[in-house]
């Protein structure tokens, strides 16, 4: 399991009030502690044994350590004999009159040792220790279930033995059902030795029905799982009357180690007591798992560890043979006729009444050119995970209230149906069918889900190894696309412990097993072109390109070898035989040699795949001299045949390395070519005598190559069932608007944005310009000086009070500094981008140095043309300006900062500044040209005043711009019209260029502002005119006139500042968007060329490893390796290129500012690599020597199976 470390003790147990337990065996051993534990908790114990007496007693002794311990103990003793299935469902129907709950069931009771006697119509141990739990058990189930569908927690813990370990994980049941010959004879260790097999099959039977009750009732609140106690002193198991004969010394031995080695019997009962009890077991997922104790040094308890058994106990219904849907027969309808086991030899029928009978079934036929059978083959164990906390709906739903304008609790049901569907995909640990879809369903959620969620959604999803050395090291990621890779590891995982689970007797089992392994390796070939580029991080250790790809050849292998063994049981013609065993042995070959390139495959595999690669060379070999023999060609008979025997003796080099049952193949093949090669070299020096050919004379053996990666329906047929009543269900978030359309939203923001802003640059800058004009005018001063000789004017004070509440000088400095920092952080990311592409630039001109430019073909980063260096580049020109702009604007600070200064004091400071003068003397012309004079500056305030209304205007149009309903609309329309197709940002371009057409409106108003402006400075300046040459100007009136005209400039160029301010802190907040993107596409580019980098180097290594120099004069030159650089990373597009921004330019375009609610950019996306092809084998004629490696050549039409 992928829980931490599991640490027990009786401390830990929970309050048990209100519960009730059953406890099979409880009066003596690990029975009766376990029974003490459940009722020291306040649970409600029944004791069931088969004497009452003994039970009764042992209840007043648990009643008095209670009572000691202040406990008001339930106990009840229960009769029940596991000796007669009648009696065990007799006794399960007298429970259910008792209790109306059942919540802990411990199947503990169990014999060792007892001896088959005349009484006893077949194998006791087996009937007591199982059958008699099962009809127990089983009669339980309703009660069982009402429980659950009421607590949603029933523990169901049926305790098995490590001696299960001691048979074979395929039940004999000819010792189960035939009384032995010497059964009334004498005990003697021999039948000790063989009672021991017995017990252990009738505790593998244990496990194998927990498994199959897990899988049955796991989605109904119910925990089954089968523990180990431990070997246990103080029980009666193993001290069996029967075994008297041994004698006094030999019992008191057993009776020594039991007290003074063996645990405790506390001990012993601590894991099924913890199965019972502890939260953990849901909280971690642990159910339909094999347990037992974990002892430190000192032979202490610390708690339960969850063991793999491996794949032969993955699957019960094969490697039993037993048939679960008539085993389960008697739940459905409630009563006992009889249990059926299907077995290759017949089925075993036991009925209630009669003992037992068999019906033999007819054998596969035999065949003369069967050799010998195919060794158990590897399957791929799961990766695991811990539970996500806080789980995957509560980052959907932090998502979906920051990100999206919907609320969360429109999709309640979609997220809990999230949560069930990791918790079920990530629970899988059944080499069952009915597995594939829980995998299927959630790969198929995550893929959609990542059109509408970045990657990074907030999530950190915990996953362990299941290959190397770190499978205890956990990774986190915050990374749908690593959760994604993960459950499709999974599924690869999944298919390959299903074939490795079906029967291969038949050649329906073949066919089932091979198309299993073929879906296993197209899901490790899809999980490593297509999955893994798009994870924007390193992949896992044994998720890396080397690893999935020896996985794929492993499985193609095993694959291939399933077609081989077809054609041997089916006696296909030995030259066809011989082209399937030589493709077995190209896949297992190629599987090796990328496995080594591998830091996760383990030794012990490539050692596997490394005899098996031999075993079917020399397989190939044997059957290519068959052939030869056929055709009366006996030199060429001898020369294969001797060429199979230095095959196989390579491969037995490997036997202190691989399993006993490969080993026995490939002694079984060397006995085969031995005798063979004996009988056709005796025959052909005394008979034929043909010339035995070298081995440069020799043909190189064809290959026919049956087998592929097949990417599997829950892959490619997602879509269509991820569809309301599809296999999946409907698709979770359907009414949530898609990323790549609230992309689309994004992006018609920022153009909208730009269109708004370059027409309210355009009025603003003609407002500067009048006011300039106005100032070189030296207006209004000049006027209000004539107008006004005493005071201060009216229209300045109504400036210093606007310039007041903006805060003066101060007010600019910290607008100023706000900007700067903006400014600042823009920087630090601007430099972390530069940053990003040198270090890849210096580690790609190593890697061209390492290994020269005659390898390293791909173009240096400065030449790639989806390099973001020339963004970047444009963008350091971009700041660099905008730092002139900003110390021009300090420098206008700094220029008008008395006057402003000025304005911001007191009035009194004011009157000091402005001298009045003697009032002029007017006459009637020049009143007159004053006049008009003001009423045209009355005009331009009038006129400004209605400018601001119309930016305001237009602002106010931009900002009630929404088209979400609109890409909503079209989005519709394309899913209808094209319901394959992904959509993307492009997909709206002509929604964007209808709806920005809107805009165009007020190019024609920019024009009329344009044009009511230029009338209006003329008839200003013509009116200034007049009045300048008609009034008279003395000292005072000339002083005052400057004064007035000072603090308006001031003003004038406060404003401006302000404006400038405004504008460079929205250019500052937009650049920083853009940078952000860039910054993305910079990492994405340099994650790309470091993908690409490790797979080329790679595939250097690899292309240099497998350089072989053939040391035949016959043999081919090898072929020059041509490397093919994979694609980079491309980033993700725009649907068109925004323009540069510019800084504080009335003219240019600035950056388009994006909406508070617009989502982030999506991560860049990865191509798939290029494969470059294998360097091919030296092809030659002649024997085959350990030196020179196998050779075979391509089969006719092709070369086999490109990578």
């Amino acid at each position: 399991m992928s829980s931490p470390t599991l640490n027990f003790s009786s401390s830990d147990i929970p309050d048990l009030t209100g519960k009730v337990a059953l406890v099979t065996g409880a009066n003596v051993g690990i029975g009766f502690e376990t029974a003490y534990f459940l009722a020291s908790h306040n649970a409600t114990v029944y004791l069931a044994c088969r004497s009452e007496s003994r039970a009764l007693s042992a209840i007043d002794t648990l009643q008095s350590r209670l009572k000691a311990a202040k406990v008001d103990a339930k106990l009840y003793y229960h009769n029940l004999d596991l000796g007669s299935i009648k009696t065990a469902k007799s006794s399960a129907d007298d429970f259910l009159t008792k209790e109306t709950r059942l919540d802990i069931l411990i199947a503990n009771a169990g014999v060792l040792g007892n001896q088959w006697t005349p009484e006893w119509e077949y194998e006791p141990m087996f009937y007591t220790n199982h059958l008699g739990h099962f009809a127990f058990v089983t009669t339980l189930l309703p009660l069982i279930e009402k429980t659950a569908s009421i607590t949603h927690d029933v523990r169901i813990v049926c305790t098995t033995s490590k001696a299960l370990t001691m048979t074979s994980p395929t039940i004999d049941y000819n010792s189960i059902t035939e009384r032995p010959k010497d059964a009334d004879a004498p005990r003697h260790l021999g039948q000790f030795a063989n009672s021991m097999k017995v017990y252990g099959q009738g505790k593998l039977a244990n496990l194998y029905f927990a498994k199959e009750l897990d899988r049955r009732y796991r989605e109904k609140g119910v925990w089954v799982n089968a523990p180990h106690p431990g070997w246990v002193g103080g029980t009666e198991l193993g001290l069996h009357e029967a075994f008297d004969m041994f004698g006094f010394i030999t019992k008191r031995i057993v009776n020594f180690l039991h007290t003074w080695l063996a645990m405790k019997t506390t001990d012993g009962a601590a894991t099924q007591t913890y199965l019972a009890t502890s939260p953990h077991v849901p909280e971690y997922g642990i159910h339909g798992q094999y347990l037992m104790p974990r002892m430190n040094w000192l032979w202490k308890y610390q708690g339960p560890q969850v063991v793999n058994l491996g794949a032969p106990y993955q699957n019960e219904e094969e490697w039993m043979g037993l048939d679960v849907t008539q085993l389960f027969c008697c739940v459905a309808g409630n009563h006992f006729r009889y249990l059926v086991y299907s077995s290759p030899s017949g089925f075993v029928l036991f009925y209630l009444q009669n003992p037992y009978k068999t019906i033999p079934t007819p054998r596969s036929r035999p065949t003369s050119a069967r050799v010998f059978t195919m060794s158990t083959p590897l399957h791929i164990p799961f990766r695991k995970s811990a539970p996500l906390t806080p789980p995957l709906s509560t980052a959907i739903t932090s998502y979906i209230s920051s990100k999206y304008d919907q609320h969360p609790d429109m999709f309640k049901t979609d997220l809990v149906t999230i949560d069930k569907m990791r918790s079920d995909a990530v629970n899988v640990r059944d080499a069952h069918g009915s597995e594939l879809a829980k995998l299927g369903a959630y790969a198929a959620v995550l893929s959609a889900a990542s059109g509408k969620f970045p990657v990074d959604i907030g999530a950190d999803f915990t996953w362990y190894p299941a290959l190397g050395y770190n499978t205890q090291r956990p990774l986190t990621q915050n990374n749908l696309q690593f959760e994604r890779a993960n459950i499709i590891y999974n599924l690869a995982s999944l298919y390959s412990q299903l074939a490795v689970s079906v029967s291969r007797s038949t050649s329906d089992g073949l066919r089932q097993a091979c198309n299993y392994f073929s879906s296993a390796a197209g899901t490790f070939s899809h999980l490593r072109t297509e999955i893994i580029p798009t994870m924007r991080s390193l992949p896992p250790e044994d998720m890396d390109v080397m690893t999935l790809e020896a996985l794929e050849n492993l499985m193609l292998a095993q694959a291939q070898e399933c077609f081989w063994q077809k054609a041997v049981m089916d006696g296909m013609k030995d030259s066809l035989i011989s082209k399937l065993a030589a493709k077995v042995n190209d896949f297992y070959a190629e599987a090796r040699d990328i496995a080594k390139q591998s830091d996760t495959v383990s030794t012990e595999w490539i050692h596997h795949m490394t005899a098996k690669h031999h075993h079917f060379a020399a397989a190939a070999q044997y059957r290519a001299a068959c052939d030869a023999l056929e055709k009366s060609k006996y030199g060429e008979e001898v020369a294969r045949l001797q060429d199979a025997l230095k095959c196989v003796n390579e491969g037995l080099r490997e036997e202190s390395y691989v399993s006993k049952v490969v080993t026995t193949d490939l002694k079984g093949l060397k006995q085969k070519i031995v005798d063979t090669l004996r009988r056709a070299e005796k025959d052909n020096d005394l008979i034929y005598l043909a010339p035995v050919p070298s081995k440069a004379e020799l043909a190189v053996l064809q290959r026919a190559s049956m087998v592929k990666p097949v990417v599997p329906k829950e892959i490619t047929e997602a879509s269509a069932k991820l569809v309301p009543g599809g296999e999946y269900g409907p698709p979770l978030f359907q009414n949530l608007v898609p990323f790549a359309v609230h992309m689309a939203g994004s992006i018609y923001v920022e153009r909208r944005d730009r269109a708004v802003n370059n027409i309210i640059e355009e009025l603003e800058t003609l407002t500067v310009q009048l006011r300039e004009t106005l100032q070189s005018l030296n207006l209004p001063g000049s006027l209000e000086a004539l107008e006004k000789p005493l005071g201060l004017p009216p229209g300045l004070m109504a400036h210093v009070q606007e310039v007041r509440q903006t805060g003066g000088v101060e007010g600019l400095l910290r607008a100023y500094d706000d900007v700067t920092k903006i400014k600042l952080n823009d920087k630090t990311v601007y430099e972390e981008c530069v940053e990003i592409l040198r270090l890849e630039e210096e580690e790609d001109q190593k890697m061209r140095q390492r290994h020269g430019t005659d390898r390293w073909l791909r173009k240096p980063s400065k030449e790639v043309e989806s390099n973001p260096i020339k963004q970047i580049e444009e963008y350091g020109s971009i700041i660099q300006s905008a730092d002139n702009s900003d110390r021009l604007i300090m420098e206008k600070i700094r220029m008008f900062e008395a006057p402003l200064r000025l304005m911001q004091g007191s009035d009194a400071g004011l009157r000091d500044f402005v001298p009045n003068s003697s009032r002029p003397k007017m006459n009637v012309q020049v009143d007159k040209t004053a006049t008009k004079l003001r009423q045209l500056l009355d005009e331009t305030s009038r006129f400004e005043s209605a400018r601001k209304r119309l930016i305001e205007k237009i602002r106010e149009r931009g900002k009630a711009d929404d088209i979400t309903q609109a890409l909503l609309l079209e989005a519709g329309k394309i899913e209808l019209e094209q319901p394959l197709k992904p959509i993307e940002a492009a997909d709206f371009e002509s929604l964007f260029a209808e709806r920005l057409r809107v805009y165009d409106e007020y190019q024609s108003l920019k024009a009329d502002e344009q044009r009511k402006q230029d009338s209006l400075t003329t008839k200003i300046k013509d009116a200034n005119t007049t009045f300048v040459s008609s009034r008279k100007v003395d000292d005072s009136l000339k002083e005052r006139e400057q004064a007035l005209q000072t603090l308006e400039t001031a003003y004038s160029k406060h404003q401006e500042v302000i404006g400038n301010l405004d504008s460079g802190r929205k250019f500052y907040n937009n650049l920083a968007k853009l940078l952000a993107r860039l910054q993305q596409e910079a990492k994405g580019f340099v994650y790309a060329r470091k993908y690409e980098a490790e797979q080329m180097e790679m595939d250097i290594t690899s292309a240099m490893s497998n350089l072989r120099i053939s040391s035949t004069p016959a043999a081919a030159p090898i072929a020059q390796y041509q490397q093919q650089p994979p694609p980079v990373q491309q980033p993700v597009q725009q649907p068109q290129a925004q323009p540069a921004p510019s800084r504080y330019s009335t003219r240019s375009q600035a950056p388009a500012r994006q909406s508070e609610t617009a989502t982030p950019l999506p991560a860049p996306q990865a191509q798939r690599p290029l494969n470059v092809p294998s360097v091919p084998t030296v092809q030659g004629g002649g024997v085959w020597t350990p030196d020179q490696g196998i050779r075979f050549g391509p089969p006719a039409g092709g070369a086999g199976r490109g990578r």
